[in-house]
C-alpha cells in the first residue's frame, strides 16, 4: 500500500509463482515493476525471475536480513536489484520507483 501511495503505481499481488504467471497474462504486459520475495521454503523461484527478466521486466527481489544467499541467487537469475527488509522503507520505495521508471 505504501508503494502505491508514494509512487502512484497500481499494485497487485500474487500468492505463488503460478499465480504470478497467471497475473502477468491477465495484465497483458502492462507491468512497470515486479517485486518478488525470496523468503519461501525453497528460496527464490529463479525460473520465474529468469522468465520475467527474459521479458525485459524490471525485477526487485526482497527478503529478510538473513536471506543473503537467496538474494544473491535472485540477482544471478536476473533480478535488477535485491534489498533486505532491514532498510528504511523510504529506501525500498525509492529503489522501486527508480526501477519502475
Amino acid at each position: 500500500m505504501l508503494l502505491e501511495d508514494r509512487t502512484g503505481l497500481r499494485t497487485v499481488q500474487a500468492d505463488s509463482p503460478d499465480g504470478a504467471r497467471e497475473l502477468l497474462v491477465d495484465l497483458n504486459g502492462d507491468v512497470a515493476l515486479v517485486v518478488a520475495s525470496v523468503d519461501t521454503s525453497e528460496g527464490p523461484d529463479t525460473r520465474l525471475i529468469e522468465g520475467l527478466h527474459g521479458l525485459g521486466l524490471p525485477i526487485m527481489a526482497f527478503g529478510s536480513e538473513g536471506s543473503t544467499d537467496s538474494l544473491a541467487r535472485a540477482l544471478d537469475a536476473g533480478a535488477d536489484d535485491a534489498i533486505t527488509l532491514g532498510v528504511p522503507v523510504e529506501h525500498f520505495i525509492g529503489r522501486a520507483a527508480q526501477l519502475a521508471s
